[in-house]
């Protein structure tokens, strides 16, 4: 059987482009057979790490407010800290006010009807008014509340379930602490 010879082969290639400056300075040589580089591992979050910054940041705004309105009384401070023991022995996140039952959620993912369930429970077994402050990585503190709002037509108050901006929640947490202090000094006389 009589095969057709071979085309020739060139004996030479023609020039490759020439390559600028700026491109072989970014582009690292790669030979066609070498895998592409693998993406950068995504940072790992330690959602325990981040809940605790979250209750640590929510400390530091509440005793701020704490501290002005006992100052304003001439009343020894109060220390809000983490409740530490939560973990093992339940209650809420933070100790020093047995008045309110606080959650703090520093999530990526809202789940806020979970946690005002869970806010709910813990007021329920321990006291206090339940408060719920969340937020997620680069958002605002946000509040949710239990309060009672005036009817207007019975004129007794309504139980309701209220979101608030962190602004409106801390006007409303000074008032209420201050409300709170006035009522112990009565009850004291």
């Amino acid at each position: 059987m009589n095969y057709p010879p071979p085309p020739p082969i060139p004996l030479f290639f023609p020039p490759a482009p020439p390559v600028t400056a700026p491109e072989t300075a970014l582009a690292a040589p790669c030979r066609p057979f070498d895998p592409p580089p693998a993406p950068p591992e995504p940072k790992r979050i330690n959602s325990r790490a981040k809940g605790q910054r979250g209750e640590r940041e929510i400390v530091r705004l509440l005793q701020c407010i704490v501290d002005k309105v006992l100052a304003g009384y001439r009343l020894p401070p109060i220390l809000i800290e983490r409740n530490q023991l939560q973990t093992n022995q339940g209650g809420h996140d933070l100790a020093g006010l047995p008045e309110f039952a606080i959650e703090v959620k520093f999530c990526e993912t809202e789940l806020l009807t979970q946690w005002w369930e869970q806010t709910l429970v813990q007021a329920a077994k321990h006291g206090g008014i339940p408060i719920l402050l969340y937020r997620a990585s680069r958002k605002p503190w946000r509040a949710k509340i239990r309060a009672f709002v005036n009817s207007p037509k019975e004129r007794d108050q309504i139980e309701a379930d209220i979101e608030l901006s962190i602004e409106d929640f801390t006007s409303w947490f000074e008032s209420a602490f201050d409300e709170l202090i006035v009522e112990r000094m009565h009850n004291l006389k």
